[in-house]
């Protein structure tokens, strides 16, 4: 009886799941989402990182068309729009 050979398979078959997920993107300055429920399709670029005078972080967002349209989003409400796909991905590259 080989233990290893069976930890090793028990590990492999309980763990397939985490191939089917797909991981959000990082949350850092310069990275572009678009608003899926949005019918324009906006395009949205992190700005900055801030905390309110009563300490609740903040994402800001602009519109990346427009430099004149920014947002301020907590933190915790944008990565769970995140985790619900209303936001995806502009595209592989980072915009600085």
């Amino acid at each position: 009886m080989n233990i290893r050979r069976i930890i090793k398979e028990e590990i492999d078959d309980s763990l397939d799941w985490i191939k089917d997920i797909k991981p959000i993107p990082e949350l850092k300055v310069g990275t572009c989402f678009i608003d899926v429920m949005d019918s324009s399709k906006t395009e949205w670029i992190i700005i900055d990182f801030k905390v309110t005078p009563g300490g609740t972080p903040i994402v800001v967002i602009k519109n990346k068309k427009s430099n004149t349209d920014i947002k301020h989003k907590h933190e915790g409400y944008f990565e769970e729009d995140l985790l619900s796909h209303r936001y995806k991905p502009c595209s592989n590259e980072v915009t600085q």
